[in-house]
């Protein structure tokens, strides 16, 4: 493969601190794409991002970016933007300050590094800010404050280091909803990490789910969630009705499961016959009071066994002969009219049923 047609490639990376290894770690990001590391904490996202950008040695492999191999170079030859978690800001400087600094250590002249915080600030909404000190703001704005300083350095790839982590779950949900917005003005190519799901499905083009060390799926959004790879990334990502020891025909037109005594049609795959590992999201998942009249032939008469209140949506567990996990809408329950241990009917859409293959 060449490596210059990508804005960022890793080949092969090996990285060593203490006990803990990367192994082997290979991905391609596209210019302008946001690429989001997602998994567990404590599996390897925070080393792997300072080792790209040269905050770590690497054991072997290699990291272009920008059509450059900068695996060899000091970080502040690689062309990186990197926000951290903590934002790291001078606390004794003005915001002006904080987003002036990079290019005063490059002693540009004034009118010119006026000019570039000044466009920066007008994009990332915080020209009010400029002025006040970094004591007296928000999380929220020190977090524009932070990118604003990344940014302005024009820098090839942006790193962000979970920037919502420390923040309160409101706050939070806010930025990521900005986030994408953002990242269209700046146009900047992004790795960004996190542990958090909804954060990931909002904000990334591409995700790579990390597990030990390893990546072990990459992927859309979509296909990450609806299409996981492995036990693992469907586990990880909260699929929850994971059904193991089934197996699986392919006939003409369908394919057809068999788990528990019962039979299930889904799409047609490349899996071939055998013993199989199948899984649907609860959100996948529809409920009844009744018999649907959908055309779907995964309908199963089941018991309506637990009904947890989630807030904006409640969860159910039905048995149908084994358990199903399904998540909805508040009117929809309630439209549903069912209480716990009445009888209810599941449907499990053929196009939503997943082949992992086997567990592993």
């Amino acid at each position: 493969m060449n490596y210059k047609e990508e804005m960022v490639s890793l080949k092969n990376l090996n990285v060593k601190v203490g006990d803990f290894s990367l192994s082997n770690v290979n991905f391609n990001i596209k210019k302008g794409e946001y690429f989001v590391i997602l998994g567990p904490s404590g599996n390897g996202k925070t080393v792997l991002v300072k080792s790209i950008a040269g905050l770590l040695d690497i054991q072997s492999g290699e990291i272009w970016i920008g059509g450059t191999r900068k695996d060899h170079l000091p970080p502040e030859n690689r062309g990186i933007g990197f926000v951290f978690q903590d934002h790291v800001l001078f606390p004794h400087m003005s915001v002006f300050d904080n987003i002036a600094f990079g290019w005063r250590l490059r002693k540009t002249k004034k009118d010119v590094i006026k000019k570039k915080v000044e466009d920066i600030a007008l994009v990332l909404h915080i020209s009010h800010l400029l002025n006040r000190n970094i004591t007296n703001l928000s999380g929220g704005e020190k977090q524009r404050v932070a990118l604003a300083r990344a940014v302005i350095l024009n820098p090839d790839l942006l790193i962000m280091d979970e920037p919502y982590a420390s923040m309160d779950r409101n706050l939070a949900e806010e930025l990521i909803m900005e986030g994408r917005d953002l990242h269209q003005e700046i146009k900047k190519t992004t790795i960004h990490i996190t542990h958090n799901h909804e954060e990931a499905a909002t904000l990334a083009d591409k995700i790579g789910i990390m597990d030990k060390g390893k990546i072990r799926m990459i992927g859309t959004p979509n296909e990450v969630f609806q299409k996981p790879n492995s036990v693992f990334v469907a586990d990880f990502l909260c699929t929850e009705n994971i059904y193991d020891n089934a197996s699986i025909e392919s006939k003409e037109e369908h394919a057809l499961i068999n788990y528990k005594e019962k039979q299930l049609y889904c799409n047609k795959n490349r899996v071939k016959n055998g013993k199989v590992v199948f899984c649907i999201r609860p959100g996948s998942v529809l409920l009844t009071g009744s018999h649907p009249k959908n055309g779907c032939k995964n309908v199963f008469k089941g018991t309506l066994q637990r009904i947890y209140d989630k807030g904006g949506m409640f969860q159910c567990i039905v048995d149908v002969g084994f358990k199903v996990v399904i998540r909805m809408m508040r009117t929809k329950f309630f439209d549903i009219q069912k209480n716990q241990g009445e009888p209810v009917y599941v449907t499990l859409p053929e196009d939503k049923i997943h082949i992992i293959g086997s567990r592993s």
